[in-house]
């Protein structure tokens, strides 16, 4: 796609001068001038948009899949995996599913301090990855490190993607009494010190520091669902969906980034849409951006994943009811658009009004049950196919069925739930 120069400020006066001409607006949509211009065209076309969506849509349903996925173990001998596999049985799920990956090499240097380490961990943003030293030949070992690595983990991706706010600032962490001399270098290498103590030695950590032995003891509580998950069928279902891809690390690195991409251009496709609306006229472009720029920027954030689910879910079951002439284009963005309607006037974005023909407690019923079916069937749907696919295909079946279960429950769910919703009203 050409891109030619930016808008000069006649241009912009112009725009400012007749926003409302539809005349002017045809013949502007056709210069559509500079970078803006070619974002527009990008929105505006059907087809690209529909795709955009499609991909939003299928990086949300990879995101509100529960975390069961064992890491991608790369250079490891059978039975150093052997030990690792064991040892990761011992650490919650939780902790466990946010590892990416472990590689195995024979001699590790640390990339930023320049000196042969046993371990280290590096956060990703998107996810974390545990690199180990081998040739210390003891199972103990090998086992202590992977713990401790773990730990890191574990602090990173309490706040993920902001893993500079991780557990490690809470509580009594770089503060004596230290469980090793190690312990002793940061509050980083503290929490994950005392973490593998709690994991390795409890009795020990409780006796040396009962306030880090709570504090660990409550980051390492497991929710309902996590208690729901950690159980045979997911972690041997997750084992298999770590071993996908003939055990790559840049492989599966790649695909936990290509997840969160989706929903960075969820984000972006979002906002483009939602601000492209005005001189596009597409009233379900405009809804539809808002919802879109919502919940990216809430998955991306980490802290409520089930809202962003739960926004994702009504944004489809909106398109369904429009599709199938149950709703209304403008009516949908007349109601979707009012929370947002003070930044709107504030960016100087044409504001939607609702019309007396419209129903905003349809739309709102369409989207609350959109929202609630989404996240109902992305919880539900995993959980009973890795159940019933570990029962008939063990880890294998258990894994196929994690995936479809997921997929298949949140694109379902959204559906039934719309509908039920507009049934009610």
């Amino acid at each position: 796609m050409k891109i030619s120069s930016a808008f000069s400020p006649a241009t912009l006066a112009s725009v400012k001068a007749k926003p409302q001409d539809p005349e002017f607006l045809e013949t502007y949509i056709k210069k559509k001038p500079g970078f803006i211009g070619g974002l527009l065209d990008a929105v505006s076309t059907s087809d690209v948009a529909q795709r955009i969506n499609s991909l939003g849509s299928i990086g949300v349903g990879l995101k509100a899949l529960p975390g069961v996925a064992y890491p991608t173990i790369v250079g490891a001998t059978a039975w150093e995996k052997s030990v690792l596999l064991d040892q990761l049985d011992r650490l919650p799920l939780k902790h466990v599913s946010q590892t990416a990956t472990i590689v195995v090499s024979d001699n590790l240097v640390h990339p930023w301090y320049g000196r042969p380490v046993g371990g280290y961990a590096v956060p990703l943003g998107f996810t974390s990855a545990v690199n180990l030293a081998r040739g210390r030949g003891s199972a103990d070992w090998l086992r202590d490190v992977v713990s401790h690595e773990v730990g890191h983990v574990a602090d990173f991706s309490e706040k993920s993607p902001l893993w500079f706010l991780g557990t490690s600032r809470k509580g009594a962490f770089g503060e004596g009494p230290f469980v090793s001399e190690y312990a002793k270098t940061n509050r980083l290498e503290d929490f994950a010190d005392s973490y593998e103590e709690f994991h390795r030695r409890p009795d020990r950590l409780q006796q040396v520091s009962p306030a880090k032995f709570e504090r660990i003891t409550e980051a390492t509580r497991p929710g309902l669902l996590e208690s729901l998950l950690d159980r045979k069928e997911f972690r041997e279902s997750g084992k298999v969906l770590g071993d996908w891809g003939s055990g790559s690390a840049l492989l599966r690195q790649s695909a936990e980034g290509l997840t969160a991409f989706s929903t960075a251009l969820q984000v972006g496709h979002g906002v483009a849409q939602w601000f492209a609306s005005p001189h596009t006229r597409t009233p379900e472009g405009h809804a539809s951006g808002i919802l879109s720029a919502a919940s990216g920027v809430v998955l991306m954030s980490g802290l409520a994943p089930l809202i962003g689910i739960g926004l994702q879910g009504a944004q489809t079951a909106l398109r369904n009811a429009i599709a199938g002439s149950r709703l209304t284009p403008e009516e949908v963005e007349a109601t979707v658009s009012i929370p947002v309607r003070p930044l709107e006037a504030v960016l100087g974005v044409p504001i939607a009004p609702l019309q007396r023909s419209h129903r905003p407690l349809k739309v709102t019923a369409v989207a609350a049950g959109g929202a609630v079916g989404g996240i109902s069937g992305a919880l539900a749907g995993p959980y009973l196919g890795t159940l019933v696919g570990y029962h008939l295909g063990g880890g294998v079946g258990g894994a196929i069925g994690f995936v479809l279960g997921g997929l298949g429950g949140f694109v379902g769910g959204s559906y039934l739930g719309g509908r039920l919703g507009d049934a009610l009203t």
